[in-house]
């Protein structure tokens, strides 16, 4: 596996690791809520950020390459269809990560005071 492929494998174990890790949190704290916000902002937009460049990259591909097709079908129509999806994708993804934003700022927003009255256990 290249060094890049490793270096996405690494990054996909790690947001699996803090998903698992937030599941079992039976007691979530604010600070939490705060950062997926960032989280989940930031990696739309660079998620969206990397179909742009593959996109870009994909729309020269075959030009100082011989393609072929395991499928019997056209290989630049492959990667025009490439293209296109890549394109949908980084659209979906930014708009993605506006709602995330917007979720990142309503978490800034809250005051939190732990209630001293609360029954103890899970809310």
């Amino acid at each position: 596996m290249s060094s890049r492929g490793e270096q996405l494998d690494a990054a996909i174990a790690a947001v699996h690791v803090a998903v698992l890790a937030q599941a079992d949190d039976l007691h979530p704290v604010h600070e939490d809520f705060h950062a997926w916000g960032h989280a989940l902002s930031e990696l739309s937009y660079r998620l969206a950020g990397a179909c742009s460049t593959l996109e870009q990259q994909v729309a020269s591909y075959g030009h100082r390459r011989l393609l072929g097709d395991d499928d019997g079908g056209d290989p630049y129509q492959r990667l025009t269809d490439m293209r296109r999806l890549l394109a949908d994708l980084s659209t979906r993804l930014n708009a993605t990560g506006v709602i995330a934003h917007q979720y990142y700022a309503e978490a800034g927003h809250l005051d939190v005071e732990v209630d001293p009255d609360a029954p103890a256990g899970p809310a």
